[in-house]
């Protein structure tokens, strides 16, 4: 993954044969919020040249997927139905029961020709709203919204009487995945901001550790950031000479907002009687030292 892309999900497959790694790097994403990307997924199947099998034009089969999704401490179970109308109930129950657990899902539609990632969930005005990332897509919005019809009509429209297929995945020590999406996390996935949202992650976590100075981790880090958001973003709009950087003061409160947004979608605990001038100082000096280099 190239240093300037926000995040695994923002990665379009590079050929034609890696939909299936790419797919599986975006559902790895959401289940652990590391930056696996396909390069990773797909030579991790192999003891040969890290890239050799970008010359290949066959793919990625779901037992391949399977082993590569188990190498990165995923589980997998295959979702398998006979295809036609009066079946497809008996395929969509199973996979919408998983979707709303958090965990994601892999398609293979097109007859067997082409994966996606289904990684979210949710019922609008009585309506299915599945949110998918297909890795031969670009554009604007990273997630496709599929309705039920939708879903199934990926399949009937190549597959016929074929089969519907799809890999449930979930992480092997049994927690919830890191990030289930949520229309917040749509949003900044969409958008972008002004580090790659694993390094956000991590500056969170240094913050919260550093704060909580060994106490158990029992309340929410996004709680003391919303509440302290004002004291903070005063010290530093008095801090900067703000006609000296190229950085302004609105681009650093949207930058806090997204640090908000990661917190609150990646759940990082810190405790309850963490110290709360270290935290505050904390990232005061994180988002201050951004303004002053111009990186905002």
């Amino acid at each position: 993954m190239s240093d300037d892309t926000f995040s695994p999900l923002n990665q379009p497959q590079e050929n034609y044969a890696n939909c299936g790694p790419t797919s599986l790097s975006y559902c790895l994403f959401t289940l652990f919020g590391e930056d696996i990307d396909q390069d990773d997924v797909a030579s991790s199947l192999y003891s040969g040249p890290k890239k050799w099998y970008k010359t290949t034009e066959g793919g990625f089969d779901q037992d391949e997927l399977s082993k590569a999704a188990a190498r990165f401490n995923a589980r997998t179970e295959f979702l398998q139905v006979l295809g036609g109308e009066k079946n497809f109930e008996k395929f969509n129950k199973p996979l919408v029961a998983h979707l709303k657990t958090g965990n994601p899902a892999m398609l293979s539609i097109y007859d067997g020709g082409h994966w996606v990632a289904i990684l979210g969930y949710e019922e609008k005005n009585g309506r299915a709203v599945y949110y998918v990332n297909d890795p031969d897509e670009s554009g604007d919005e990273v997630f496709d919204k599929w309705t039920r019809g939708g879903v199934k009509e990926e399949f009937d429209e190549e597959h016929g009487e074929d089969d519907y297929f799809a890999i449930l995945l979930s992480r092997k020590d049994g927690k919830d995945p890191v990030f289930p999406l949520s229309e917040d996390l749509r949003n900044l996935v969409d958008d972008g901001s002004f580090d790659t949202l694993s390094g956000m992650v991590e500056d969170l976590k240094k913050i919260a550790e550093t704060a909580s100075k060994d106490r158990e981790a029992d309340s929410y880090l996004a709680d003391p950031l919303m509440a302290h958001k004002t004291t903070i973003l005063g010290v530093i709009e008095d801090l900067i000479d703000w006609d000296s950087t190229e950085s302004d003061f609105d681009e650093v409160s949207a930058f806090y907002d997204d640090y908000i947004t990661v917190a609150r979608a990646s759940r990082i605990k810190m405790s309850k009687n963490a110290d709360m001038v270290l935290f505050t100082a904390y990232m005061t000096s994180l988002l201050t030292t951004c303004a002053w280099c111009g990186e905002l």
